[in-house]
């Protein structure tokens, strides 16, 4: 049994899981993707430009410029429960008009 762990498998409170952390990405990886991020983004534009592109594979080449101009939005969710079966569900939009 690890060290970090209890005799029914848990971790124990305040030992990590993962005590080395996350491996790093290799810097020759990191550059070689950094290099071909421009290229890959005037890609995505040109299918989403293109006048022959699928509606599809244009809605998702302007979603991923959406997504990483911006970020992901975030769904927040407000669930109240009153008596038993009665419940109401509330979409919430941190999104400023």
């Amino acid at each position: 049994m690890p060290q970090n762990r209890t005799k029914t498998g848990q971790f124990i409170k305040g030992k990590s899981g993962n005590p080395g952390g996350r491996p790093k990405v290799p810097a020759a990886f990191k550059e070689m993707v950094q290099s071909k991020s421009i290229p890959a983004l005037e890609s995505i534009i040109a299918i989403m430009e293109d006048p022959s592109s699928k509606p599809g594979d244009v809605f998702m080449c302007a979603k991923l410029i959406l997504e990483y101009a911006n970020g992901k939005p975030t769904d927040n969710m407000n669930l109240t429960h009153g008596f038993v079966g009665d419940f109401s569900l509330e979409m919430c939009s941190d999104v400023d008009d």
